[in-house]
């Protein structure tokens, strides 16, 4: 699987990505580990934020760097919160899962395959 491990780079004023829940294309559970390189920001708490149990989730920006973050990115709401100028935030994104099989659902499989093009350029892998 192609998107088991990605380095994502937020370099750019207004680089983020909105509230989102990941899908899941396995037949297991689903879990996001986020692995913090760098986060230069501005903010006391780091740009990456959650929403769960009706509430706004966040960590200390200075304890994010070489630290890594678990979540359930298919069932908790997740945001990164867009850049400023001269900020930076660079993680490597792992996908973890108890049973890594395609999911049989024609539905997962489709949805597998537009991320894959849409970020990585193929739509077969």
């Amino acid at each position: 699987d192609i998107n088991k491990v990605s380095i994502l780079c937020y370099l750019q004023p207004r680089d983020g990505i909105g509230w989102h829940v990941d899908g899941n294309c396995y037949r297991g559970s689903r879990w996001v580990g986020i692995l913090t390189v760098r986060e230069n920001t501005q903010s006391a708490t780091s740009k990456l934020q959650m929403w769960q149990d009706r509430q706004l989730r966040t960590l200390e920006r200075a304890d994010m760097e070489n630290t890594l973050v678990l979540f359930r990115a298919d069932q908790i709401k997740h945001r990164v919160l867009p850049m400023a100028e001269g900020e930076t935030r660079i993680v490597v994104n792992f996908i973890f899962t108890d049973d890594p099989r395609p999911s049989t659902n024609p539905l997962k499989a489709f949805y597998r395959r537009c991320v894959n093009l849409f970020f990585y350029g193929s739509f077969t892998r």
